[in-house]
């Protein structure tokens, strides 16, 4: 059975195909789906795989076939005929290199390796650290390696001493007297009381000199102002005003609270908020400090208007406790 049709047009029909081949076989022609088709098979047959064999190849391609001149001869790939194919087949298979690469591969992590180890041995703090013995005549004794954080550090200190040193020929020029010799000169003791007068500038922090000491929290001071300071009393003074504003809190709530089941006085959140805030408008702040002195308790980390006016707030202290803390407070002014 056939179908006829009928062009009025002149028209140009394109029919694709490809061409390929592989060693010891005819080429395969034929349309781009049965070719590659055909091409898979011959792939799986012989279980290799085109980026490791050179043996397996397309001849042409089809855009090459479309393209190429029938007029040009060199256009065209040659195709072998069955006489070279016979004497490809008598051939011995060639080596693939894949041994060859691993090869390469396994030396390189042995170099990587090797570098891996060197690093270690130049690092101090690594287990095979290995320390380099110098000769004194070597150019880089007694130095830290160049471009290492060691030597920044080493550059930094010396520059440091450096002009403490300077620092310490200026003291001595404005302070000395000319000597017999016409140098300038000075007494140890001298030299010693000025430059300890100029090193505690240094902890004045107003001072344009100051240096801040740098404290641990393991160290007794830490916290704290330097005895015999003026910070040391403005820190005084400013702890007994808020302990004599917790004495007060505690005896407002003496004054308006009521003894509950327990038999100590008791008040809520809003009643003391509403009586306090008269006195002060820091009662949350007094509260929360009292609390940490055993003066009072309550639930809860914080206490926020509204939302905790139920919060009931127990004195801890007797009212004879109060008043004895309050003439002692007094006493102390």
């Amino acid at each position: 059975m056939g179908i006829t049709r009928i062009i009025k047009k002149p028209v140009v029909v394109e029919i694709i195909f490809a061409i390929a081949s592989v060693r010891g076989h005819c080429p395969v022609i034929g349309f781009t789906e049965e070719v590659e088709k055909a091409w898979e098979q011959l792939k799986r047959k012989h279980c290799i795989k085109q980026r490791k064999v050179k043996s397996l190849q397309k001849v042409a391609s089809t855009s090459q076939v479309l393209n190429s001149n029938p007029n040009d001869s060199c256009s065209f790939p040659t195709f072998p005929d069955e006489h070279h194919v016979n004497n490809k087949l008598s051939k011995k298979p060639q080596k693939s290199n894949t041994f060859s690469d691993i090869g390469q591969v396994f030396n390189k992590f042995k170099n990587l390796e090797a570098l891996e180890i060197k690093g270690k041995k130049d690092d101090v703090y690594s287990k095979d650290w290995t320390p380099t013995k110098y000769s004194k005549m070597d150019e880089g004794y007694g130095r830290p390696k160049p471009g290492t954080l060691s030597e920044a550090r080493a550059k930094k200190a010396s520059k440091h001493i450096a002009r403490e040193m300077l620092q310490l020929c200026e003291v001595i020029q404005d302070y000395g007297k000319p000597g017999t010799s016409g140098k300038v000169e000075i007494t140890f003791k001298d030299l010693f009381n000025v430059y300890t007068y100029i090193s505690d500038k240094k902890d004045d922090v107003y001072s344009k000199d100051w240096v801040p000491t740098k404290y641990s929290k393991m160290d007794e001071g830490y916290g704290r102002p330097k005895p015999g300071t003026l910070s040391e009393a403005r820190a005084k003074k400013a702890s007994k005003h808020i302990a004599r504003e917790m004495l007060q809190l505690c005896e407002v709530i003496q004054d308006y609270g009521k003894p509950g089941t327990s038999g100590k006085v008791e008040i809520t959140f809003k009643d003391l908020f509403n009586v306090y805030t008269y006195i002060s408008d820091k009662v949350v702040g007094i509260l929360l400090r009292a609390r940490k002195h055993n003066m009072v308790t309550f639930e809860g980390e914080m206490l926020f208007q509204r939302r905790d006016d139920h919060v009931i707030i127990t004195l801890l202290l007797t009212q004879d406790d109060i008043k004895t803390a309050l003439i002692t407070a007094e006493n102390h002014e």
